[in-house]
């Protein structure tokens, strides 16, 4: 889960096409939507950053028992999808 805005999120979508990690294809079952697929270069990055995230993580976490680590990650799912949806209604407000 993450919490960007529509324009952040076409920025971050153009720098990653730039950098050739991504690529953009027509929808197949509706030509209006834009689908987003990971180019082997783009792969190879995921492949190398994957296990030092999930070490990151496991650190971060660690002082938590299992029950804990779910219950912080349902938190902070919550906290990020309010912040967003504040941010969207003031948005929508300005």
């Amino acid at each position: 889960m993450i919490g960007y805005d529509g324009a952040t999120l076409g920025g971050l979508v153009n720098r990653l096409l730039a950098k050739k990690l991504i690529r953009r294809a027509v929808g197949k079952h509706d030509r209006r939507t834009r689908q987003l697929f990971l180019t082997a270069k783009g792969q190879a990055l995921l492949d190398e950053v994957t296990p030092h995230a999930a070490r990151v993580h496991g650190l971060l976490l660690a002082p938590l028992n299992a029950e804990e680590r779910e219950l912080f990650i349902d938190l902070m799912q919550r906290i990020v999808l309010h912040a967003a949806s504040s941010a969207k209604q003031e948005t929508e407000v300005a």
